[in-house]
């Protein structure tokens, strides 16, 4: 069902998907989603997993679109990692507050693992589930996507436009060479290693990846305490290169997820299988 919330002022849309089980109070806790930069809340596979996990494991899942994106007011910024982070933490409280439910696990794709990892550093133990799926390590290699003209711009005005759409509208943001910088600025090694070691960190990229590097999952893994590396086969940033790939990466999240997620399992008979 779609639902709206409140985070600094803006309305955010976001869809709550609930198990069947929920009809006799069973299941409150759930999954919860964020996406990336510039993204929405059905991008890639979010709105296959969010709709596929109530059905398949009886827990809620919850998607939404972060501030100035998808169906949310608000502006984005070139560099939202912090303000998706009080997006993500508003969406949390407004679970907990007008649903009962507590999030279990928080999977976040492209730059919104990013921000599921902040969120784990920041609260320590809150979340005992994190996903990061084709997230930046390093952040300084932003330069890297960047246009030639967007470079150009950069280095002789100290900014540039970027565009992008939202639901099928072009939209323009300013970029200061000071957002490019605190971007660059994000130091994900003291973010990991953070995370205290009963948090289980699954980190997923696509070996085929030209967006952010294969080599960037490696560094997270190399520096979260209780982590574990997927890597996808002609898999890219979009997760769309083959048929097949969004079923692999459920099935790969499904089995580290079940393995022991029942002892965090609360008020509910359904008890996942032990893959």
């Amino acid at each position: 069902m779609k639902v709206s919330f409140v985070s600094h002022g803006e309305t955010l849309s976001g869809v709550l998907e609930l198990p069947i089980s929920d009809v006799q109070n069973q299941a409150r806790q759930c999954v919860v989603f964020i996406h990336g930069l510039y993204q929405h809340k059905n991008i890639a596979f979010l709105r296959q997993f969010g709709e596929r996990i109530p059905k398949d494991l009886g827990l809620a899942t919850f998607r939404f679109d972060c501030r100035g994106l998808g169906e949310s007011s608000g502006t984005t910024r070139f560099t939202p990692h912090y303000q998706n982070l009080a997006d993500l933490e508003a969406a949390l409280d407004f679970l907990q507050r007008e649903h009962s439910l507590e999030c279990l696990c928080i999977f976040g794709y492209s730059a919104g693992g990013n921000v599921a990892i902040m969120h784990a550093a920041f609260h320590p133990g809150a979340v005992p589930f994190i996903v990061n799926a084709s997230g930046r390590f390093t952040m300084s290699g932003i330069h890297n996507t960047l246009a030639s003209n967007e470079s150009d711009a950069l280095s002789q005005d100290g900014e540039f436009v970027y565009s992008f759409t939202k639901r099928g509208k072009p939209q323009t943001i300013q970029v200061t060479a000071d957002e490019v910088k605190a971007f660059a600025a994000i130091d994900n090694g003291s973010l990991c290693s953070s995370i205290p070691a009963f948090v289980k960190v699954l980190f997923c990229h696509g070996l085929v990846d030209d967006r952010v590097p294969v080599e960037d999952s490696s560094r997270f893994v190399g520096a979260t305490a209780n982590s574990v590396q997927f890597l996808l086969e002609q898999c890219g940033h979009n997760y769309n290169e083959r048929d097949g790939l969004h079923d692999e990466l459920y099935d790969v999240w499904k089995n580290w997820f079940c393995k022991d997620s029942n002892k965090w399992r609360k008020n509910s008979s359904i008890i996942l299988p032990r893959l």
